[in-house]
């Protein structure tokens, strides 16, 4: 997986999300910019690197635990390198080592380790020069996080120098240049304005000994060692000074030997040492054991308690004593020379809870840039360098405003964290933007020059609407950014209507290997990516998937392949999923096309997408894009999952296929938060295909309260229901007749008719057992606007007999309702059943039912015109209308009435060809009007002259 050449690894094209992989080095940096809950952008970077040391490394502690190295590359002279191992303690007794908590790359290199030391609350580190000789020291005050006050002392050596803290004073110790053995004391200053430094060195002793390697320091019960391998033999020897280091006395030569140095601890009242063996590379540890008498003598005695571990190394361990434990460390043999750190709880009887440092893995940030509220970003890496000759590339970052504007931010490659912006690119977004770079070569100039690139293209997707209106924005808008900075738009949904036909809240983007314009199936040549697929999430807890067609590009739009997760794949999720969701192209079972020639074979690999639920934690699906003759499009099948991923309710996530890679496939990496997070939690999928995390960045996710259901149900509801009584010319047929289906889910749900998740019919016939809420029928949304939508979507599939079904049911809620407030909806159940059932989906009855319908339509009005008590069964006579008042329900223009009704009903008996109680029924309507036409002649006559013509039409003799 090292190589990165992205436009021929798929997996590390950076698509669409606000995490991306540098693709420079064996494994690149995490990048990753977010919104600030504050105002402005968030930028953090995850060290990748690997922990590999030449020589060394070194232990320190002081209050934490330092290692510091010499790192592993090419040539001799690399940086010097500072990590923080991060170690836990649980309540049941549990130790141990877990990982690198911070990591640091000095700007220093040296030929030779540096040493270590914890001295009056400041960190020292000492090395020799790189290319010189010359020995120098620096200071950390902030726990290793930065140095300073570095000093180049007039004393040389060509191996590592040692430090030790002792009674007060820094020593230094270090072999000369001629192989003798040399110990000084550091002098350091310090004033009342709290400034502080390194002034020198001083009472420097040259000893008469001798050595092919560095020596070491230790303080230990109020005395000095020093410890060294003798010269030309390789025996371990040790020292010590009771006069503060002005002389050096008691020396012991021990029949062990090293090839290298030796290291020294003083740890639980006892003074250890630890060395590399001679003819072999197993690591041994022992205590030193000392003597002193009522004479006041004191000396060396030898060892004890020798341990010799099964690990070996390739150079020198070292030792420390931190919170009651000593640890060891060492790099390891072969060809990945790590370091490895391990700790004994029992004063160095056994060693345990080894940890390989393999990769820094450290997350640094965050650097805060732009203000201002921003609601969405998306990063990728570019192949504009400011630094020529970097392998880096600039970092470019969209990030979107809520007034619609989107801004443009970037960051030359000199690994400064200096943002440029912001530089407005378009306006009219309602969400995130979500961004994918096709990738460019440089130009052959002039003397081979390579400053000028190939066309390229930033290729951009955002929801497309206004802030202003937002729930008339309908689907996305593709923006593309060239060579020269111009930036476009192209509306999808102008040009095919079908697409973008409801509002998203979230976008994701992915260039993927299918249909490439050249005969590959990835990234072989320039701008060869095929099909572009963006993924949406709508307000209805759906995720639409549009793939652009194989002759689309950028140019035509063809985007005629279309699905939804939610309701024609996976319906059981229906309404689940929420937020910005992010979709890539990956790797698994990806075989290239040959450059040369049309082959009939290759792989177009897999998507892998990943959404935020509403249920908490993040959805993951995948698919199989097929092989290049047989090539599955995202409506086609082979979509896998869910794949459930525990954790809280999220808002974002981001995706990416890194090069960690346990196989042949790079491990998934993914970025999780909450709009109001500062910071993420970070994710990530191994070879085995198990997820781990997660593990959180900056401050954590809130404990957010659960979103009310009904609260979001009826949202949601809300806006469907515009969407199809305010926008249906936008939708095509299937569409909304999907949306209204999903509406009278959605308000039989609400209106407790249907259990949450159920997918059982409700049975409109038997409501009597059910108590009506707010949403049965309100002014605005409910389950009865929702029925009659359905109606309207059935009757414009040609569908009347599911338009009178929903119509029935329609009749049913207000009939329900009529029965507890007559008062209130009895004039409603009246409209539902004549006006709406009999009037516009009449046509979808079997003419009985109709009959019944009409007849009981009639009765209704009867008693809502007060010519029949509630509840009579006596026939009203049409004949005798002077002893009644007329009120708004006998036959007013505009209404739904008794004349209505009447006509309904002579229509009824008309289609079973019942002509002659048609015409009975037709009379009576006359006779309304007559009584009508009495009292207000001026606005009854032409209806009354109408209800004659008509009741001639159904053979009526008036």
């Amino acid at each position: 997986m090292g190589d990165l050449d992205w436009r021929r690894k798929p997996m590390l094209s950076p698509l669409g999300g606000f995490l991306t992989q540098r693709r420079a080095g064996e494994n690149g940096n995490y990048e990753v910019v977010i919104t600030w809950p504050d105002g402005g952008l968030a930028h953090y970077w995850r060290d990748n690197s690997s922990v590999l040391a030449h020589i060394g490394p070194v232990l320190a502690s002081g209050g934490r635990l330092f290692v510091a190295w010499k790192g592993s590359g090419e040539s001799d002279d690399v940086d010097l390198n500072l990590i923080t191992p991060l170690l836990f303690a649980n309540s049941a007794g549990g130790f141990g080592i877990e990982g690198i908590e911070s990591k640091v790359t000095l700007e220093e290199t040296s030929e030779a380790p540096p040493a270590l030391a914890f001295h009056n609350g400041r960190l020292f580190l000492a090395w020799k020069g790189d290319g010189n000789d010359n020995l120098n020291l620096m200071f950390s005050d902030d726990n290793g996080a930065t140095f300073k006050g570095k000093i180049t002392f007039e004393e040389f050596s060509d191996r590592a120098p040692t430090l030790a803290s002792h009674a007060g004073r820094l020593f230094l110790g270090w072999r000369g240049l001629d192989k003798q053995l040399n110990v000084a004391k550091v002098t350091l200053f310090a004033n009342s304005a709290g400034g502080f430094g390194i002034e020198g060195i001083e009472g420097k002793i040259t000893l008469d000994e001798t050595s092919d390697m560095a020596p070491a320091l230790a303080s230990h019960s109020g005395r000095l060692f020093l410890a060294w391998a003798g010269k030309g033999n390789r025996q371990l020897n040790l020292s010590f000074s009771g006069d503060n280091g002005a002389t050096f006395q008691g020396k012991r030569t021990f029949d062990e030997f090293t090839p290298m140095y030796p290291a020294l601890a003083s740890h639980g009242g006892r003074l250890f040492m630890a060395w590399r063996g001679s003819g072999n590379e197993n690591l041994s540890v022992a205590k030193v054991t000392l003597f002193a008498n009522t004479a006041g003598g004191f000396g060396i005695e030898g060892i004890e308690g020798k341990v010799t571990l099964d690990e070996k190394s390739r150079w020198a361990p070292s030792m420390a004593s931190h919170r009651n434990m000593l640890f060891l460390a060492w790099i390891g043999v072969g060809d990945s020379p790590n370091i490895n750190l391990i700790f004994s709880d029992d004063n160095g009887t056994s060693f345990k809870g080894k940890k390989t440092f393999d990769h820094a893995f450290v997350w640094h940030g965050p650097i805060r840039f732009g203000q201002g509220d921003y609601i969405g970003s998306t990063l990728i890496e570019s192949d504009f360098r400011f630094i020529a000759d970097s392998p880096l590339g600039n970092l470019e970052v969209l990030a979107s405003r809520p007034n619609g504007t989107v801004d443009h931010y970037w960051m030359d490659n000199s690994r400064r964290p200096v943002w440029n912006g912001p530089f407005k690119r378009f306006d009219n977004v309602i969400g995130n933007p979500s961004m994918a770079y096709t990738g460019a070569v440089l130009k052959e100039g002039l003397l081979g020059s390579r400053a000028t690139h190939e066309p390229f293209d930033f290729v951009i997707v955002t929801p497309h609407g206004s802030p202003i209106a937002p729930r008339q924005a309908a689907g996305f808008s593709i923006h593309d950014g060239g060579s020269a900075q111009r930036w476009s738009t192209r509306m999808v949904g102008e040009e095919l209507e079908t697409i973008g036909s409801v509002r998203l809240v979230g976008v994701g983007l992915a260039l993927t290997t299918m249909y490439p314009h050249v005969s590959a199936t990835g990234y072989a040549d320039m701008q060869s990516y095929g099909s572009v697929v963006v993924a949406g999430v709508s307000f209805l807890g759906w995720i639409h998937l549009h793939q652009q067609g194989p002759l689309g590009h950028l140019v035509g739009l063809d985007w005629r392949r279309r699905t939804t997760l939610g309701h024609d794949l996976f319906p059981e999720l229906d309404g689940e999923f929420t937020g910005i969701p992010c979709i890539i192209q990956g790797d698994y079972g990806y075989e290239e096309i040959p450059e040369f020639g049309f082959m009939e074979f290759g792989h177009f690999g897999n998507l892998e997408l990943v959404v935020p639920s509403i249920r908490g934690g993040i959805v993951h699906f995948f698919k199989d894009c097929g092989e290049l003759n047989s090539s599955k499009d995202v409506d086609e099948g082979g979509w896998s999952g869910p794949i459930r991923i525990p954790g809280p309710q999220y808002d974002e996530v981001s995706l990416i296929q890194s090069t960690f890679a346990d196989g042949d496939h790079g491990n998934l990496e993914m970025i999780a938060r909450q709009r109001d997070q500062r910071g993420f939690d970070f994710y990530w999928r191994d070879g085995a295909s198990v997820w781990h995390g997660p593990a959180s960045v900056g401050d954590g996710p809130s404990s957010r309260p659960a979103v009310d259901p009904q609260t979001r149900l009826a949202g949601v509801g809300d806006e469907l229901m515009d969407l199809l009584g305010g926008h249906r010319a936008r939708l095509d047929v299937a569409m909304a007749w999907s949306l209204a289906r999903k509406g009278v889910r959605l308000y039989e749900e609400l209106a407790g008719l249907r259990p949450a998740g159920s997918t059982a019919p409700v049975d409109y016939d038997n409501l009597a057992a059910f108590t009506p809420n707010d949403f049965w029928a309100r002014p605005g949304n409910s389950l009865a606007s929702a029925l009659m939508e359905l109606s309207k979507s059935h009757r414009d599939r040609d569908a009347m007999r599911s338009a009178a079904a929903a119509a029935v049911a329609r009749v049913r809620v207000y009939e329900r309702l009529a029965q507890l407030e007559p008062v209130v909806h009895k004039p409603t159940f009246g409209f539902a059943l004549v006006n709406d059932l009999l009037g516009h989906f009449g046509g979808g009855l079997r003419p009985a039912a109709a009959l019944a319908f009409a007849q009981q339509g009639v009765h209704l009005y009867e008693e809502l015109a007060g010519l029949r008590p509630t509840g009579s069964t006596a026939p009203v006579d049409y004949d005798n209308l002077a002893a009644f008042t007329p009120n708004e329900h006998w036959g007013r223009p505009g209404n739904s009435h008794l004349a209505t009704a009447l006509m309904e009903l002579a229509t009824s008996h008309r289609d079973l060809d019942d002509m002659a109680t048609a015409a009975v029924v037709a009379i009576r309507r006359v006779r309304v009007y007559e009584r009508l036409a009495q009292l207000e002649p001026t606005t009854y006559q032409a209806s009354l002259s109408q209800a004659k013509a008509d009741a001639a039409a159904f053979g009526a003799s008036i």
